[in-house]
């Protein structure tokens, strides 16, 4: 098998020549050269040693160095990938104490080195008669996969020794030519204080009196040890025993450095020489060689599939990421998307801000016990102690000295630093920017972090973490975990977790909690107090630099500076912190009050503190404000900006902003401002500020202080349009915030007014109340501009101020989409009744006008959540916070039931990546349930369309972890794919089980256990992924199976018909129930009815069981068998999860019943009828939420106190625009119909009359009224606001509600005389003067018109579409005085279904179309038939390409030359051009689908009026509006294709536009209707802008009402 340059995973670098030979002479086996990338100047040997595919580079002739090997090392990485680690193996110099001339050295790691030392990265300085080098930084040692060989080599050689010598004797027999690389018999060391003599390198001409007389060693040794690695070559003898007495390196190199932190490798190095001036080359073939084959006994232990399974290099890692363009894109992209604080940022900004690191008080730790042991063989230490100990300077000195390190700095006054998500999010991106590989893996998830709300990301980032955790094994510390304050215990339990799990280890500090030492018990522990001592030590050098630093700012003496630094030793008690403290304070001092100044601090903390605050006091003028602001940094809920703080504090008269950080500069030392943030200097200050500061005051006064300044700060600044938006159009994610931003010194005061206020001394309603009459709207556009509406909508939940309440949260969706719809959706669209439209009337958008606004107040009852796509099953979590629910398109969705706002969601590709990697078309989620302890939802996953068609498909049960948004498998089955048959299944209430019935099918069948396919049923136990097999039943008798509400029984339903019986409607009904934990069967309950559905609920623990049946509702006592209760009205529905109460549910209608007795306890009247139900039930709160057909889900409350909840107002069921008429017919649910002129805005007519069908006329109306059980009709004519009765005809209706469809069975003759409909598809023909009808054709059943009525333009033919016998269809005129059939032919041979339109061309030929949408694509048929000739003139036939639309309409242009199709699916509405002379689609639009379809009023020679505006279709392209005015699509007004008006989901029952005026039907009854005056092509110029909104907006500042005290919660 041929090699590539992937299959290389070992790489060995040899800096010489001799060094080359040597490895190359060692393979077992030589390969073929290799391409290498054209960067890449390095040449390279390839071979086998063991099982290692290695790749040797050799250093460029005539270099050496460290650089020189960090080059051929980046070059060999670029050309072999896979490389793991590395082996430097060549020769080197040693200390002559130690090792022998042709010994081994390798680098091995100790306590505080990781092998190799770069001795020239230091500072060397003369100490007595030599010199002290203090080294600076730390060099990685060899990966663990090799440190670990050695160790295993080292051990056995100990029993068996060395096999390095029998490879070093075979490379010699194979290579006779290497004769020089024999070991040498003289091994020759002078004395080090004789220096070498001559210019020669042999020696020849040096004292050889000076030779140190030694015994003889034949064979070469191995030593573990410390190697030395620099830029220059050491020969001096003296500084070679140096480095060894203080750095203990018994070698020396010059390449190693340049590798190890980047490329992971082990340093092997034959002695050649002793470091000093005696250098030769006799000793350097033998050294190398015996090196490379000590190297080669190396790899031969350590194990292939070790290699393999490391991870790629670091320094490929950085290559990738410097050298890919896109790479590094993402690689930003993620790090910005971290949002995370950068701990090198943190520890400069801490270091500067205590005055720099001084190292002797911190080098104490490097001669600890404990630290020593730790770094030897520990993963987890805890570095506690007291406060002002110095614990973040150490850590901020460990962090300099130990180089494979990240950090995080933990403060508790800075709310970006003090939650445990805040720390792995720091910790995630110092690690991804040491090394970058470990981000590869997860930035999937990292992007997924901004969907996801900060409270409930945490567990993300921990799944996050611990994947990179697994990647690396640097050392990560992290300072301060005391001031974690949110999530700490989570934080610490995953610090036990990783670092018993991966390579990381750790170094923690805080202070001396109980509750972190509790959880930390496993780990090492460094007590400060238990190392007084060497604190106090530490201390002492503080101070000394401290004091000698103040000595030359402040000109002081040296017995002054003495005096200093002898009373800070005396009173510092080993505390940093009071040190600094003292020191700050004295910066002040004159020199000749140093001394008294320095007497008034007496030791410890709180007494500093003390000192600090009679410091303040004696400062009379700044005092109190010194005070307040102290008072107000420890009760503000987050650290404030200086802007922020001039917002909720009172000020001096005449203060300037410019002088804010000089008056927090009069709190003494204990506070500071950093990035403009004022901050305390310690948490020890804060507390005590906290108990001897803001007590004075009292919590309740300054707590109401701050509220009523930032309410008084929001009345006076915020205003409407605050950021000055282009229109009402513009989006949260397109709007730019200005500079300098109007809400940054505001946002403090919008967020946490109400904080303060309800822990305020007193809470003083009328200012509340003044406060929202005045910004209400302006405060709630603010919150959304920051993207927190959802606090918004709590703190109003929380005021109980119901009209505001209910403002907010019926336009929440729209303004939190676009924050301008508070002004131009709220205010216009509020009921009449509403405080808040009342009180901002100022406000209302000019260009909108108001006709009628009938609508009778808010809907109070529910939350109204937009899908815009079909719902497929519900699932409220057990603790009623979450709603989850299934989509149509494969999404899955949780929102947040208090505000209505979407937290999560999943995509159709997660799901699709999880079964198949790839796209999967047409599966569903059947069923879904909360888990109740864990952040998951149990889905069931069902792929109707793969198993009818036969092709692949996918079925089975999956968890979706909306917290990590990651998707998983329940548990394995066949080919470890997550696959089932799922034909009868359900969910317990509480996760924990999923119950299933196989299906007997061929084909693509996956059993659910093995390969059975019996049919059983078997429970999958979702806490350990395990199947438990039911007791057999007769699989194809169980239809149905039901979990109680408990989860803790399962119930299977088996019918049967008793054929057997006199009586045809008899069956038998069996329940069989199991205990969901056990097998056999638990108990059986058994009926004979007639009143039989697949329709039954299950009570608490199984003890009672509903059925719902077709005229009855019937409860039983499961064990007992015995009936309880019954009604006579059949429902559907289910228990509460007490098991308390039957929630149950027909038609619109929503009842709650006690379970024991039936009786009812509340009803709601629902907006739909509901399609789907979930239901959580507990005894606080009764909740329930249900969908419709209508794509929206409503949440709503079952009060048990108020009965019968219905809507107060009249329900409307359609609305009806006549454009020729300029009428808006409403007409109502209970029979009442009303007639509105749309010009003079007043009622025409009104009457107890609910119409089918409204035609419009030259001389009025034409009203359809279904009578008598639809089985007969009354035909009204209305004209001159009179309303006629005509006659009565009996034309059965069917029930069908054409008033939903654009396709009406009426039309009306030119001339107005004479009606045909096909209802029922019978064509009739009415005259309007005698009131006859006439029979065209069409009975109804093999006779069938699927097509309205055609009218010749002279009124006397009419013609339609016959369909026989379902097969054929048949165009057919007839002449209507004779009723005679004129014209009849066969249209379309082969097709018998679809859409057909029929339209009279201007030469009397009839032109028929057929769109057939039942294929794939959909196809278009056109035919013109000629009524001389009676034969086919012409025919077209096309696919317009797109899929199969569940509904779709055609449209035929006046001039017959474009045809349009609208086909509407459950995602979208889409319009397709067409033209019909060249057969070919012109233009197709697409547009989010309204909840119905926009019904047909006029077709036009470029335009079709619906009811939602125009559809334009001039110049070939499509467009909805004109440019000028506005169209209505989903949820939004259009105009100029800009989202103009939000629509709520209370105002989508119905509508229709027409002549700019929208009327808009209330599901909560009444209706509005909306005159627009619009010009959109000024919408963009700034003055345009101005008209566009309210009058208020020009003197909102100013603008007031009358307010009337103590009513305020009436908002």
């Amino acid at each position: 098998m041929s090699l590539t340059n992937d299959d290389y995973t070992v790489g060995w670098i040899s800096a010489l020549p001799v060094e080359y030979a040597a490895a190359q002479a060692l393979l077992d086996e030589e390969h073929e050269d290799l391409p290498s990338l054209p960067s890449d100047h390095n040449t390279y040997t390839l071979g086998r040693i063991g099982k290692h595919n290695v790749v040797i580079a050799g250093l460029p002739r005539g270099t050496i160095g460290t650089t020189p090997a960090a080059t051929v090392a980046t070059h060999l990485l670029r050309s072999f990938p896979n490389v793991k680690f590395g082996l430097m193996v060549g020769i080197g110099g040693g200390v002559p104490d130690i090792v022998r001339l042709g010994d081994i050295v390798v680098s091995n790691p100790d306590r505080q080195t990781g092998g190799i030392i770069q001795y020239d990265l230091g500072t060397r300085t003369q100490h007595g008669d030599g010199f002290k080098f203090m080294r600076k930084g730390l060099l990685s040692g060899p990966p663990t996969v090799v440190a670990t060989a050695i160790t295993k080599l080292s051990a056995s050689a100990t029993r068996k020794g060395y096999e390095y010598h029998r490879f070093h004797k075979e490379m010699l027999e194979r290579y006779p030519k290497m004769d020089n690389y024999k070991r040498p018999e003289e091994d020759v060391l002078y004395n080090k204080d004789y220096v070498h003599e001559g210019e020669k390198a042999d020696c020849s001409r040096c004292d050889r009196t000076k030779i140190i007389i030694r015994e003889a060693h034949t064979e070469s040794i191995v030593h573990y040890g410390l190697i030395g690695s620099a830029n220059t070559v050491i020969r001096d003898a003296a500084q070679r025993d140096e480095l060894y007495k203080q750095e203990k390196i018994i070698c020396f190199e010059m390449e190693a450095a340049g590798l190890m932190n980047d490329f992971p490798c082990v340093v092997i190095r034959g002695i050649c020489d002793y470091c000093d001036t005696h250098k030769n080359k006799q000793w350097q073939p033998y050294a190398s060689s015996i090196a490379a084959a000590y190297a080669k006994e190396l790899l031969q232990t350590i194990p292939a599939y070790a290699v393999t399974e490391m991870p790629i290099t670091k320094l490929l890692a950085k290559l990738d990421v410097a050298e890919n363009r896109k790479e590094r894109e993402k690689y930003l992209e993620c790090l910005r998307l971290l949002n995370a604080a950068d701990s090198r940022i943190d520890k400069k900004r801490i270091e500067d801000v205590k005055g720099g690191l001084l190292k002797d008080s911190y080098k104490w730790i490097f001669q600890n016990q404990e630290f020593l042991d730790w770094r030897s063989n520990g993963k987890l230490l805890w570095i506690k102690g007291d406060p002002g100990k110095g614990k973040t300077m150490l850590m901020c000195g460990l962090m300099n000295e130990l180089n494979n390190s990240v950090c995080f700095f933990c403060e508790a006054t800075n709310n970006a630093n003090n939650s445990a998500s805040a720390v792995l999010r720091g910790l995630i991106y110092a690690i991804a920017q040491h090394d970058p590989v470990t981000l590869s893996t997860v930035r999937d998830k990292i992007s997924d972090l901004k969907n996801l709300p900060e409270g409930n990301v945490w567990y993300l980032l921990a799944e996050i973490f611990e994947e990179m955790a697994a990647k690396t094994d640097v050392c990560v510390m992290i300072d301060g975990l005391d001031e974690c304050h949110t999530g700490r215990e989570d934080l610490l339990r995953l610090i036990t977790k990783v670092s018993a799990n991966s390579p990381l280890k750790w170094i923690v500090s805080s202070r001396n909690y109980q509750d972190i030492e509790a959880i930390l018990i496993d780990g090492s522990k460094l007590s400060l107090e238990l190392n007084e001592n060497l604190i106090s030590q530490a201390v002492k050098s503080y101070i000394g630099f401290k004091t000698r630093a103040l000595a030359r700012t402040n000109d002081w003496t040296s017995e002054l500076e003495g005096f200093v630094c002898d009373y800070l030793q005396t009173h510092a008690e080993a505390t940093f912190l009071w040190v600094a403290l003292v020191c700050d304070n004295l910066k002040k001092a004159q020199p000749w009050d140093t001394k008294a100044m320095l007497k008034t601090f007496p030791s410890g903390l709180d007494q500093v503190y003390g000192r600090m605050v009679k410091v303040i006091e004696e400062s009379e003028r700044t005092c109190d404000l010194a005070k307040r602001i102290l008072a107000v940094a420890t009760l503000v809920v987050r650290p404030v900006s200086l802007m922020e703080l001039t917002k909720i504090i009172k000020l001096p008269d005449g203060f300037q902003e410019r002088w804010l950080a000089r008056a927090v500069a009069t709190c003494g030392s204990f506070l500071g401002v950093r990035d403009n943030i004022i901050q305390f200097v310690h948490e020890t200050a804060k507390e005590f500020a906290h108990k001897n500061i803001t007590q004075l005051f009292g919590y309740g006064k300054v707590h109401l202080e701050l509220f009523q300044r930032s309410i008084e700060s929001m009345k006076v600044e915020l205003r409407q349009d605050i950021y000055d938006l282009h229109g009402p159009w513009t989006t949260i994610s397109d709007l730019k915030v200005p500079d300098p931003d109007p809400l940054a010194a505001l946002k403090y005061s919008c967020l946490y007014w109400y904080e303060h206020w309800s822990q305020s001394i007193a809470r003083f309603e009328e200012d509340l109340e003044n406060f929202l009459r005045r910004s209400f709207l302006h405060w709630l556009e603010a919150m959304c501009l920051v993207n927190e509406l959802g606090r918004a909508l709590i703190i109003l939940e929380r005021l109980k101020s119901e009209d505001a309440r209910n403002f907010a949260f019926c336009f929440r969706e729209g303004i939190q989409q676009a924050p301008l719809q508070i002004y131009f959706s709220g205010l216009t669209l509020a009921p009449p009744n509403s405080v808040i439209k009342s009180t901002f009337a100022a406000y209302h958008p000019k260009d909108i006008h108001v006709l009628r606004n009938e609508q009778t107040g808010w809907s109070t009852d529910s939350i109204s959540i937009s899908t815009d796509r079909e719902v497929e099953a519900l699932a409220l979590n057990h603790d009623e916070s979450h709603l989850a629910a299934a989509l149509g398109n494969g999404e899955l969705k949780i929102w947040n039931v208090a505000t209505g706002i979407l937290q999560y969601s999943c995509s159709k590709a997660t799901i699709d990546m999880l079964f198949s990697g790839s796209y999967i078309e047409n599966w569903t989620i059947k069923n879904i349930a909360f888990r109740q302890h864990e952040p998951k939802v149990v889905c069931i996953m069902t792929d109707y369309m793969g198993a009818v068609l036969g092709t692949e498909f996918y079925e089975g049960v999956f968890l979706w972890n909306f917290l990590h948004g990651s998707v998983e498998a329940a548990c394995p089955t066949r080919d470890n794919l997550p696959l089932l048959f799922l034909n009868i299944c359900a969910i317990s209430p509480n996760g924990n089980y999923v119950a299933v019935k196989g299906d007997q099918r061929d084909g693509n069948y996956v059993a659910v256990k093995g390969d059975q396919r019996d049919g059983s049923i078997q429970i999958l136990d979702l806490n350990n992924s395990s199947w438990r097999h039911l007791t057999q039943l007769a699989p194809d008798d169980i239809d149905t199976l039901k979990f109680s509400p408990d989860g803790t029984v399962i119930v299977a339903r088996k019918f049967k018909h008793k054929c057997q019986t006199p009586k045809p409607d008899v069956s038998s009904m069996t329940f069989y129930s199991w205990k969901a934990g056990e097998g056999p069967i638990y108990h059986i309950l058994e009926q004979i009815s007639g009143d039989f559905t697949d329709r039954f609920a299950v009570g608490h623990y199984g003890n009672q069981l509903v059925h719902f049946g077709q005229r009855n509702t019937t409860v039983y006592d499961f064990l007992s068998g015995n009936q309880l209760w019954s009604i006579s009205k059949s429902y559907s529905g289910d228990y509460s999860l007490d098991g308390k109460y039957l929630v149950v549910y027909s038609g619109r209608e929503l009842e709650l019943l006690g379970a024991a007795t039936g009786d009812s306890h509340s009803r709601v009247q629902l907006r739909e009828r509901p399609q789907h139900v979930a239901i959580v039930m507990r005894p606080a709160t009764k909740l329930a939420s249900y969908t419709t057909k209508e794509d929206h889900i409503q949440i709503l409350n079952i009060t048990t106190s108020v009965p019968d909840m219905k809507n107060s107002g009249k329900e409307i069921r359609h609305i009806i625009g006549l454009l020729d008429k300029e009428y808006t017919v409403v007409i109502f649910a209970d029979a009442h119909t009303e007639i509105w002129s749309t010009i003079s805005n007043e009622l025409l007519w009104s009457g107890p009359h609910i119409f089918e069908a409204v035609i419009s006329t030259p001389n009025g109306l034409i009203l359809i009224e279904p009578l008598d059980n639809h089985s007969n009709v009354m035909l009204w004519k209305y004209q001159n606001s009179n309303m006629e009765r005509l006659f009565l005809t009996q034309q059965s209706s069917y029930r069908y509600d054409y008033l939903s469809s654009s396709r009406s069975p009426y039309s009306i003759a030119p001339a107005g005389g004479l009606l045909a409909s096909t209802r029922s598809g019978v064509l009739f023909v009415v005259d309007l003067e005698d009131h006859s009808e006439r029979r065209m054709f069409g009975d109804g059943h093999n006779l069938w018109s699927p097509t309205p009525a055609l009218w010749s333009a002279s009124g006397t033919e009419v013609a339609s579409i016959l369909l026989v016998e379902l097969e054929l269809l048949y165009l057919s005129v007839w002449d209507v005085a004779t009723g005679s059939q004129t014209f009849a032919t066969e249209v379309f041979p082969g097709e018998s279904s679809g859409k057909t339109h029929l339209s009279w061309l201007p030469d009397g030929q009839i032109m028929v179309t057929l769109l057939v949408s039942g294929t794939i694509p959909m196809r278009y048929h056109l035919e013109v038939w000629s009524l001389k000739s009676k034969k086919l003139s012409k025919r077209l036939s096309f696919d317009i390409g797109a899929k199969v639309f569940p509904r779709t309409e055609l449209w035929i242009s006046p001039d017959h030359c474009r045809a349009v199709i609208r086909a509407d699916s459950y995602s979208k509405m889409r319009y397709i051009l067409l033209d019909i002379n060249q057969g070919n689609s012109l233009d197709s639009l697409e547009v989010p689908e309204r909840n119905k379809p926009p019904s047909i009023i006029k077709v036009a020679e470029d335009v079709i009026v619906t009811t939602n505006g125009h559809l334009c279709f001039s110049s070939d392209k499509l467009r909805y509006g004109t440019g000028e005015d506005i169209y209505y699509v989903q949820d939004w007004v259009m105009l100029d294709d800009h989202r103009f008006m939000w629509i709520p989901q209370e105002l989508r029952r119905a509508s229709t536009y027409m002549n700019k005026c929208l009327t808009l039907a209330s599901y909560n009854g009444g209706y509005v209707t909306l005159k627009f005056q619009t010009q959109s092509n000024q919408l963009d110029s700034g003055q345009e802008r101005e008209t566009c909104l309210g009058t208020g907006r020009m003197n909102s500042c100013s603008y007031s009402l009358p307010i009337r005290l103590g009513s305020w919660r009436s908002l």
